[in-house]
């Protein structure tokens, strides 16, 4: 990336990529600093430096890590946990609840284990059973199914898991 520096003060640049970055077409980006902007909008949503930012700050000599927001910053982490947690008291400890009780509906959950159920509408066209016999996937024979199919001489075990 070129970097030019219109306003020392202002910490005010202009970034200029040299090839594509992430799939995008090469562009010309305008940084400022101070007020915690990049035309690329990644400063401004994340509020953590993106490459154009940290360019800049590399050009200046500017210290990034001060561009970063303070709920990204290790201190903020820490204090999350320097207050001791309440534990929940018993159930039969608890106020009262009189309002309606949200409960899922168990048709509408799905299955945990085991084949997922199909929802096709099975026709006359899909029948693979020809008078109650199945069919072989590999020779079309009646009267056994690919694993035990011993047309292929091996048992039809190694060649159906390809």
């Amino acid at each position: 990336m070129n970097i030019y520096q219109f306003d020392r003060s202002r910490t005010n640049f202009k970034v200029e990529e040299l090839a594509a970055v992430l799939g995008s077409r090469q562009q010309n980006y305008q940084v400022l600093l101070d007020e915690g902007k990049c035309d690329c909008g990644y400063f401004q949503a994340l509020h953590i430096p993106c490459l154009h930012v940290l360019a800049a700050c590399s050009h200046a000599r500017l210290d990034w890590k001060r561009f970063v927001h303070p709920m990204y910053r290790m201190e903020s982490v820490f204090n999350v946990y320097r207050l001791e947690f309440q534990p929940i008291g018993h159930v039969d400890d608890w106020p009262s609840y009189d309002d309606p009780q949200i409960r899922p509906n168990p048709r509408m959950m799905r299955a945990k284990r085991g084949w997922p159920v199909s929802s096709m509408i099975r026709n006359n066209m899909d029948d693979v059973e020809h008078n109650g016999e199945k069919q072989c996937g590999l020779c079309r024979q009646i009267g056994h199914t690919r694993r035990t199919c011993t047309s292929l001489g091996d048992g039809g075990a190694s060649s159906s898991r390809r």
